[in-house]
């Protein structure tokens, strides 16, 4: 653990009220010896993390106390309009690559964030993506095998996460499923694009993967050595694509910098990253005029995504928000105003509220916090989802 880890865990836990004496040094010793050692390693003695956490939160404070207003116009507040989509499931995903589909509608959207146990069990919710109403879908697999199935086939929430790659012909042992799309996109993209949380991204021709959708698994995309799949989508030619990273980074870039590959093509570097970072958002910009961001911490604001200027693909990009330490993104997703954002955490509670909740603020302010998550809890993953009924 980082000496920014340690400190952000201590301030974590201040917000959250913890009591005073869960801070004494022979308490957390016992209840948690990871930070008991991070601490002692990085500041020699408990007294001392105490001191450095007290110091940082103060001066995080007085920044927030500054420059936390929100910065930029709000955006007129949208009619919400509860369309036939609100029916549409979301999919689950954990992180061994079993899968589910959860209706939207089980999902309570309040209007304001709201945690509430999705997974009692502790399976462990790795992502959730809303890809429209469609019973016909593609799934890339985690080692970059493409496959097609009925997403009827798939259970509910309900019964819990099925390993569905036993379906499929071709597909290694440890393959699991990774990232659903509708196959109606490989009729009305130009291209696919794959992007890697390692900063990578591959584009070809949407027609090469047409005749190739079935139950036998052929190839996707190579993933690198070391590297995982992040997202897949269609998208014109011409069209723009952004790529954010757990850093604070973002990258607009246009479609002609990325030159049309194979199928067994790894691609080219789409973002540069920092050490340690990973890519946590990907999509094409084509009609988007709002972007969402939440933190690991809780932390969440909405930007126009005018805020960001074209650039050359491969570039470290623009800043996105201003990290508290220990902090990083969890997730950058576009969103309709009129829409909502799902999240959930790595304790496998989600929260559904309304997109225009979320204050806009520029790219260098840091954002409200929304979520008031436990001491060990992390928010690990957003979608923008249909507007859906407002609960009591």
């Amino acid at each position: 653990m980082a000496d920014r880890d340690v400190i952000g865990e201590l301030i974590s836990w201040g917000r959250l009220g913890c009591p005073i004496e869960d801070f004494t040094a022979d308490r957390v010793a016992v209840d948690s010896p990871g930070l008991w050692s991070a601490a002692m390693d990085a500041y020699g003695s408990w007294e001392a993390a105490l001191a450095a956490a007290l110091l940082a939160a103060t001066v995080e404070s007085s920044d927030e106390n500054r420059g936390s207003r929100p910065t930029v116009d709000q955006g007129e507040r949208p009619e919400r309009v509860v369309g036939a989509d609100a029916q549409d499931p979301l999919y689950v995903r954990t992180g061994d690559g079993a899968l589910c589909t959860v209706p939207l509608p089980e999902i309570a959207c309040h209007r304001r964030p709201t945690l509430s146990l999705m997974d009692p069990e502790g399976r462990g919710i790795a992502g959730g993506v809303h890809v429209g109403g469609d019973d016909s879908i593609a799934i890339v697999t985690t080692g970059g095998g493409l496959v097609a199935f009925d997403r009827r086939q798939l259970p509910t929430w309900g019964g819990g996460p099925m390993d569905v790659s036993r379906w499929f012909d071709g597909l290694d042992d440890d393959e699991g499923l990774h990232a659903p799309v509708p196959r109606r996109v490989f009729r009305r993209a130009e291209r696919i694009y794959f992007a890697s949380e390692g900063g990578m991204i591959k584009a070809t021709s949407a027609s090469e993967y047409a005749s190739r959708l079935s139950t036998e698994r052929s190839v996707g995309v190579v993933i690198r050595e070391g590297d995982r799949l992040f997202r897949w989508f269609g998208a014109t030619n011409k069209g723009a694509v952004m790529m954010s990273t757990t850093a604070g980074k973002a990258i607009i870039f246009s479609g002609r910098d990325v030159r049309l590959q194979g199928r067994k093509a790894g691609g080219v570097k789409g973002v540069g990253l920092d050490e340690g970072a990973l890519v946590c958002g990907c999509f094409p910009t084509d009609g988007v005029e709002w972007i969402v961001l939440a933190t690991a911490m809780g932390v969440f604001k909405r930007m126009p995504i005018s805020e960001f200027r074209p650039q050359g693909r491969g570039g470290g990009g623009l800043q996105t928000c201003r990290l508290a330490a220990g902090d990083t993104v969890a997730g950058v997703v576009p969103v309709d105003l009129a829409g909502d954002v799902v999240c959930g955490t790595n304790a496998g509670r989600v929260a559904r509220f309304p997109a225009y909740e979320a204050a806009a603020f520029g790219r260098s302010a840091r954002g409200d916090r929304l979520l008031e998550l436990e001491p060990e809890e992390r928010l690990v993953w957003l979608a923008g989802v249909p507007a859906g009924e407002i609960a009591d």
